[in-house]
């Protein structure tokens, strides 16, 4: 059971689409704390009362029986840093951990990165230099706030949607520029779209990220077999990983795959 927290109301189909893709074999859990990107965006960003919220929904989550956690909104990643020392047994993954690896292996010339708010565009495009220059990439942003975007995406307007992020490429469009990044998951339903109309690689994601987080869960079932596999011709250990208390609903339901308890 994968529990997928969401900061938007908006986010909630784009990350069941993108689990459905990366990872269908999946029970997903959708938690929705309504407010959280609303209260970022009049804060000017992430602040400590906020992180505090999203690790109490993640803290639910886990205690709840969830087997892995999935944040979907971006300003919220940085939040994981603290959880996983919290939860070190339950895999979990932000919205654009996968997709910032995949930008840096590209390698591109000029990557156009778009986002329906201000605060979050600065917020990722901050966090992707940073992969980027820690990976050596050659690859230059250029970070396009959408005007009207974040409308369309509460209205449910999909075709004005593709068609914001159409022109914004176009406006953005030059010799250099290579790809084009969907920086949310909220506007990763256009990437066909854009893609088709544009001829240039879209990135969005959606499914990079169930993806690297059906990776983490198998190899964390893959860890937790081979701690309690005894080599052969000696005794089977008695108890789970150093620190660890064998009945630990995280270690038991890591080992069975399944969910450990009521949602």
């Amino acid at each position: 059971m994968v529990a997928i927290i969401n900061a938007t109301p908006v986010s909630v189909r784009p990350a069941l689409a993108g689990l459905a893709a990366g990872y269908p074999e999946a029970e997903p859990w959708t938690l929705l704390d309504d407010r959280l990107v609303k209260d970022a965006e009049a804060a000017g960003g992430l602040t400590e009362p906020l992180a505090r919220r999203m690790r109490t929904l993640i803290t639910y989550a886990v205690d709840s029986g969830a087997s892995a956690v999935l944040l979907s909104c971006s300003m919220y990643g940085p939040v994981l840093q603290q959880a996983r020392l919290d939860h070190p047994h339950i895999p979990m993954t932000a919205s654009d951990e996968a997709l910032f690896a995949e930008v840096a292996e590209r390698a591109d010339d000029t990557v156009l990165l778009l986002g329906p708010l201000a605060p979050a565009v600065s917020d990722t495009a901050s966090r992707l230099q940073a992969v980027l220059d820690a990976a050596g990439s050659p690859t230059a942003l250029r970070p396009h706030v959408v005007d009207g975007a974040a409308a369309a995406t509460a209205r449910g307007d999909l075709a004005g949607l593709d068609e914001l992020l159409i022109q914004a490429v176009e406006t953005n469009r030059d010799d250099r520029l290579s790809a084009v990044v969907l920086a949310n998951f909220s506007i990763s339903p256009a990437r066909a779209a854009v893609q088709a109309a544009t001829a240039l690689p879209v990135l969005e994601p959606t499914t990079p990220a169930a993806r690297a987080l059906r990776r983490r869960v198998t190899e964390a079932v893959g860890d937790c077999c081979r701690w309690r596999s005894p080599a052969p011709g000696t005794a089977r250990r008695p108890s789970g990983p150093p620190g660890v208390d064998r009945a630990s609903p995280e270690v038991n339901r890591a080992s069975r795959g399944t969910p450990g308890g009521a949602r």
